[in-house]
């Protein structure tokens, strides 16, 4: 049925007598929908005494069959300080999930009282699954080292003055809409996981400075990104999409290990600021950068950046645009001319630009296919016959950008 709740529903910790206050408790509320003008709570009892702190925040759950909002019902899970306001504990959790959503949106707030404890989540669950996660007002929420599966955000993450850390290296993240991390919070994201923007829609990104380990945008929308931030890799294969960066030398977008981008013959990815003036990229030496329109870009800071199949829509400073059949190719192996008393060659390529195909062609003949490693392609040769030969290679990515390299000899 209806829960209309005009007094209050409580499971706080007990005031302390002689040492700490006592913990929150636990509600659990079931409703069809939720009105009234009360509260829900399960904080911390208040310590009296000085340097003993209060108690940690509960856990409240409130699922609604039918409703959407808890009208001025305020839902409520926050530790408690000691006498002297010095000590104070962690907030507890509040999960609320309406009727609209397929999962809950969980609250870490403390009330705006700094604590050094954290509320820990550590159950060792497959994946975790929220419709947002908002640690705010103080709050510090610590996914702990059991938590091993991915945490799924179909909406949003909100980090606003408060604390939101990773300590599992290697778990996943995959966010459905947007990322705000206030001036004054901190963002530890997973040091060795892939976080995945995989809206369907339009996402808004503010970092502010702070690190993905892996991201990977798989959204064909616009994703737009209102301050700086840092990856060790940077990924995304979504022709059509739109990326828009922070304009402004303060908010450097910097990538300190690899960065792939690729759009499509029909629809290439469009790079720009949020206005008319320069962004800016820190790049790093691996990159593939295939069919993207990039304007008011400065990646002076860093390695040029070479975009094949892009267009130059202008105000960009350290890009190199090349020509949609100039995929680079580098012949490694065998130098020209060179002089073989065998039957058997080894013939080795490598570019810039991920590879997809490459094939061999010797004396004008048919293309072998080569065997190929990211940026690399190799084939060992065999029942070549005795004399002088030409040979050429032929690659392409994997949007159909091709490329033929010089013609070099051997005997």
């Amino acid at each position: 049925g209806i829960a209309n709740i005009t007094g209050n529903i409580t499971a706080n910790g007990v005031r302390g007598t002689n040492y700490a206050g006592g913990s929150g408790g636990s509600v659990y509320l079931i409703a069809t929908r939720i009105i009234g003008i009360g509260s829900i709570e399960a904080n911390g009892g208040q310590s009296l005494y000085s340097g003993m702190p209060g108690g940690a925040g509960g856990r409240v759950a409130v699922h609604m069959i039918q409703g959407n909002d808890t009208d001025s019902v305020r839902v409520r899970s926050y530790g408690r300080p000691d006498t002297g306001g010095s000590y104070v504990s962690a907030a507890g959790t509040v999960y609320v999930k309406k009727a609209s959503e397929t999962y809950g949106t969980l609250i870490v707030d403390n009330n705006a009282l700094t604590t050094t404890a954290y509320t820990v989540i550590n159950d060792s669950s497959t994946s975790w699954s929220f419709e947002t996660i908002n640690v705010t007002n103080k709050g510090t929420l610590l996914f702990d080292v059991n938590v091993t599966g991915a945490v799924n955000i179909t909406r949003n993450l909100y980090v606003t003055g408060a604390t939101l850390i990773f300590i599992k290296s290697d778990v996943n993240l995959t966010i459905g809409g947007n990322i705000s991390v206030s001036p004054t919070s901190t963002l530890t994201l997973p040091t060795a996981g892939i976080t995945e923007l995989n809206g369907t829609a339009y996402q808004e990104i503010s970092m502010m400075g702070n690190r993905f380990y892996k991201l990977n945008i798989t959204n064909n929308q616009t994703v737009n990104f209102t301050s700086s931030f840092q990856a060790y890799s940077f990924e995304i294969r979504k022709p059509g999409a739109t990326l828009i960066f922070a304009p402004g030398s303060g908010n450097v977008t910097t990538i300190t290990n690899d960065i792939m981008i690729q759009g499509g013959l029909a629809a290439l990815i469009t790079l720009n600021s949020s206005n008319a003036s320069n962004w800016f990229i820190n790049a790093p030496t691996t990159q593939d950068l295939d069919l993207v329109r990039v304007q008011n870009s400065n990646a002076s800071s860093g390695n040029t950046i070479t975009a094949v199949g892009g267009i130059d829509a202008g105000g960009n400073t350290n890009w190199n645009f090349l020509s949609k059949n100039s995929v680079p190719i580098t012949i490694n192996a065998p130098i020209n001319n060179s002089l073989f008393n065998t039957t058997t060659v080894i013939f080795n390529a490598s570019s810039t630009d991920y590879i997809n195909y490459c094939g061999l062609s010797i004396d004008g003949g048919a293309n072998n296919s080569m065997v190929v490693t990211g940026f690399q392609a190799a084939l060992t040769q065999g029942s070549i016959a005795t004399g002088w030969h030409n040979f050429t290679i032929a690659c392409n990515n994997t949007y159909g950008v091709t490329n033929t390299s010089e013609t070099r000899q051997f005997l």
